[in-house]
């Protein structure tokens, strides 16, 4: 699948602000979210820095056959309809069982999820959502992918 103009250009232009990348540097396209309000909301809080890492289900990358992220890896991010908002490098991914999940974990997570208990409260409902249909079961001990990243385009500025 190949990625559209648009995405194509915002990546052109992200290789010419970013000094450590260059044209052949690879990177994923992701979306935030399950439905547009979500994905712009998770787009603003990722891009203004707010939001500093993510979370998804090994099954997920293992269902859809994609690689689990790893540190350096580039992820152009985009609001619901395709349209590229940000690009962020992965910093840390760790695997942790739901139920082994701590307050360390959450941290960089939007402003208010950064507490244990809300984070799982907001994210067992959607991953059980998630799963409908598939062969798998929300499980206290299914793996949870932890990654960190830093948003490097388009630049924070102070005044943000």
């Amino acid at each position: 699948m190949s990625n559209s103009p648009a995405i194509e250009a915002f990546w052109r232009d992200c290789v010419a602000a970013v000094a450590s990348l260059d044209a052949t540097t690879p990177y994923s396209v992701k979306v935030f979210g399950r439905d547009p309000e979500m994905a712009e909301l998770l787009l603003k809080l990722v891009s203004s820095g707010q939001k500093t890492g993510t979370f998804g289900l090994v099954w997920e990358f293992e269902d859809k056959g994609e690689p689990l992220p790893a540190v350096d890896d580039w992820v152009l991010v985009t609001d619901y309809h395709g349209r590229p908002g940000c690009v962020y490098q992965i910093k840390s991914v760790e695997i942790v069982a739901f139920e082994d999940m701590e307050e360390r974990h959450v941290q960089c997570e939007g402003p208010q999820l950064r507490e244990l208990e809300p984070w799982r409260q907001v994210h067992w409902p959607f991953w059980s959502e998630m799963l409908e249909g598939s062969s798998h079961t929300p499980d206290p001990s299914m793996q949870v992918v932890c990654q960190t990243f830093k948003c490097y385009y388009p630049p924070l500025h102070a005044s943000n």
